[in-house]
């Protein structure tokens, strides 16, 4: 029969002990090592790493991003859904409006900045017979 000391016994149940407490820390510290890897990565500047004296400034500045890049997000949004809603005018139809208003040739030139020949064809196609007849004179 295996008789064996109480002091081995003991000696086991303390060798068992140190080493799970070395597990443990072991345990601790890489999930505190993936904790600030994931928060390196996650961070537009990377400053997540540097624990010391500088560290606040750095999660203001990193806030303060976060906050700019939330407010162009809400802002692209917005100027999405008031480009889709607002027809916007064609600088044609300001020619046009123009002629039909009574406009000639040299106030199309210089308000829409239509060549000769395009602003005397506007004024063909959208103005009465005496404002063609102007355009030709």
């Amino acid at each position: 029969m295996l008789t064996t000391s109480p002091f081995i016994i003991y000696g086991l149940i303390v060798c068992n002990a140190l080493l799970l407490a070395a597990a443990t820390i072991a345990v601790l510290r890489l999930q505190h090592y993936i904790e600030r890897s994931a928060a390196f990565w996650e961070s537009p500047t990377g400053a997540a790493l540097n624990a010391g004296a500088g560290s606040d400034s750095n999660r203001y500045v990193e806030q303060q991003l976060r906050d700019l890049q939330k407010r162009m997000d809400e802002l692209a949004k917005s100027e999405r859904s008031l480009c889709g809603s607002v027809v916007q005018e064609m600088p044609i139809d300001n020619a046009v409006r123009m002629v039909r208003e009574g406009a000639g040739v040299d106030d199309l030139r210089r308000s829409c900045g239509l060549n000769t020949g395009e602003a005397q064809l506007l004024i063909k196609l959208h103005a009465g017979c005496d404002s063609a007849a102007v355009a030709n004179a």
